[in-house]
């Protein structure tokens, strides 16, 4: 196979089956069984893995991104320096959890890395706006008939109590609320370039976002709120409006029950956080005040969710790789981010899923959300290519 062809074909490919894995994964999710689709994406990642090394040993036609793959090497050695120093095998937990959960972290990373290694096309913009259409549908229809498995937090519950978790929310086949969040925020990035660069018509755009006031999250509304905010504030008219906005709520929150009340009430907060300010009072704090030097250089490399996970991802970070493996994971992120700036959003996109990373976490721990900011990568590679065409005409 040519590798022109390879090149067009591979992320159109991955997407449509991370799509449908993702389906498979939220029906097994119902029946309790969580790792399936861990384990398929982890083996996913290896095969991509092994694809990037390939080319590089063969020198075929691919773009090199030395820097990038050198920090996460660098990376790599940080953590089983961490392994060594913390004496992680002699922890209570079994080493294979803590290599369990390495593999969530890096395979995520190499999902991000593999579109910098390749020109993308139309094609990857084409099937992940197929995808992305498709499930605003599912969605729809979710909503219309009460169908449990397409609901956001249908799959929650507890077989032997008989307990489902009755909030609201329709997700489609994606498999849980923090993938769905990101799934959709990408597909209206995607939405709007394909208006803005190839003319398509606005209804898709529109329809994605009218999916997300289903999708009941609160993470969604946050990022399309930052998102549409950075976008709307070029003009004068438009700060003047967004002020005009910010201004009423907060006379409304003073009425209501005291802007000071807003502000420092807790409980407030942490239900806003959906109980991650309760993680950051009772797991980080007590970690971190308990740390000896290695731990805070190296991290905890601890894979209990229950103990470790503020599901906040900057502190995740902090306490998985420590503060030096943290500064280097964020370090290949802002660079993947920088190179693919050029079309126009792209870092309203980059702020907002960042946005959503800090407050709701589940993207760099999660190789399935890591999976779709790739998608978005790829498409905003195409894209990039398109500006460039079009500042050439200007």
């Amino acid at each position: 196979m040519k590798t022109s062809t390879i090149n067009e074909n591979i992320l159109p490919l991955i997407i449509i089956l991370g799509f449908f894995i993702d389906g498979a994964d939220k029906y097994l999710r119902s029946l309790q069984e969580s790792r399936v689709g861990y384990i398929v994406k982890s083996i996913l990642a290896f095969f991509l893995c092994i694809l990037i090394l390939y080319f590089y040993i063969s020198q075929k036609k691919i773009k090199k991104p030395n820097r990038i793959i050198f920090l996460f090497f660098l990376l790599i050695v940080c953590l089983f320096s961490g392994f060594l120093f913390s004496s992680a095998w002699l922890s209570d937990e079994p080493f294979s959890s803590k290599i369990y959960a390495s593999l969530r972290y890096f395979s995520g990373l190499i999902f991000v890395i593999f579109p910098l290694c390749f020109i993308q096309t139309k094609k990857v913009s084409d099937i992940f706006s197929l995808i992305f259409i498709v499930n605003c549908i599912l969605a729809w229809i979710g909503f219309a008939f009460g169908i449990e498995i397409l609901r956001t937090y249908g799959h929650i519950m507890d077989l032997d109590a008989g307990w489902v978790d009755q909030r609201f929310g329709y997700s489609g086949l994606i498999p849980e609320q923090n993938n769905a969040s990101f799934f959709f925020l990408f597909g209206v990035a995607n939405s709007y370039w394909r208006y803005k660069y190839l003319s398509k018509t606005p209804i898709e755009l529109f329809f994605g976002i009218a999916t997300c006031f289903i999708l009941g999250t609160k993470a969604i509304l946050l990022a399309l709120f930052i998102f549409f905010v950075l976008i709307f504030a070029k003009s004068l008219a438009k700060k003047l409006l967004l002020t005009a906005v910010v201004i009423a709520f907060a006379f409304y929150a003073e009425i209501n029950m005291g802007l000071s009340g807003l502000v420092t009430n807790e409980k407030i907060w942490n239900s806003a956080l959906s109980g991650r300010l309760n993680f950051l009072f009772y797991k980080f704090s007590p970690l971190i005040s308990s740390a000896n030097l290695e731990n805070i250089i190296f991290g905890f490399q601890g894979a209990k969710p229950q103990i470790y996970l503020i599901e906040m991802d900057f502190f995740d970070l902090v306490l998985f790789f420590g503060v030096v493996g943290a500064l280097i994971y964020m370090t290949i992120i802002f660079m993947i981010f920088w190179e693919r700036r050029g079309p126009t959003m792209w870092i309203p996109l980059a702020i907002s899923t960042l946005a959503i990373s800090f407050f709701s976490g589940h993207l760099f721990y999660d190789p399935t959300s890591m999976l779709y900011l790739s998608f978005i990568i790829a498409c905003a590679g195409y894209f990039k290519i398109k500006d460039s065409e079009r500042v050439k005409l200007l």
